[in-house]
């Protein structure tokens, strides 16, 4: 059976029902081992194998690439606004498993964990890693860890990878772009990498 979703058309309600209840089980099974004193990226690590493993194994794509509206070919509507993806190969299939995905990540409180508190202009980068290395079904350890602008007084969060960290600056994305945390910060702050590096920061986004 067709179902329509927003203007998102997913071709089978029955698969999608039943990509929904298996990945919400298995953040269900996540959330007890993600422990608020780890970095995040260990908790990622966790949360993406047993979504992996919830999937079944002939659901997997060689390569998702975030970019422009105009070379997408899956552009699903999220709250914050569209997410524009080219996933290779693409079919009704893994379609729906994403869109499965997207619901089950929009849900509280994990989608504090992937997306944080800034709900108009959130930082995406974690977000968009989960999906990338479950769909195809990538589980090795996750590199993306949250830090905290090391600018004094500015409290803005984002997330940073190991290839972030190995540039000599990093800039701060807060007030006018994305941020964890939503707070109003420095708005473009470059700082060396080293300094970033110090200030890894674990929330409690299971509040």
């Amino acid at each position: 059976r067709a179902v329509q979703i927003g203007d998102e058309r997913c071709y089978d309600i029955d698969r999608l029902t039943w990509y929904e209840g298996v990945l919400r089980e298995a953040v269900q099974e996540a959330r007890p081992s993600m422990k608020i004193s780890q970095r995040m990226s260990k908790q990622a690590t966790v949360l993406v194998r047993a979504l992996v493993k919830a999937l079944p194994e002939d659901v997997q794509v060689e390569s998702i690439t975030f970019c422009k509206a105009t070379k997408a070919n899956f552009q699903p509507r999220m709250p914050f606004g569209r997410i524009y993806m080219n996933v290779h190969p693409f079919n009704d299939d893994v379609k729906t498993a994403i869109k499965a995905l997207l619901t089950i990540l929009n849900e509280k409180p994990i989608m504090n964990f992937v997306l944080g508190h800034n709900k108009s202009s959130p930082d995406t980068t974690m977000h968009r890693d989960i999906i990338t290395r479950v769909m195809t079904r990538d589980d090795s350890k996750v590199m993306t860890n949250l830090y905290e602008c090391p600018r004094p007084k500015c409290k803005c969060q984002r997330f940073l990878d190991a290839e972030d960290l190995q540039k000599r600056r990093v800039t701060s994305l807060a007030q006018s772009r994305t941020c964890y945390n939503g707070v109003n910060g420095c708005g473009g702050h470059t700082s060396h990498a080293r300094e970033w590096r110090m200030r890894i920061v674990m929330p409690d986004w299971k509040k």
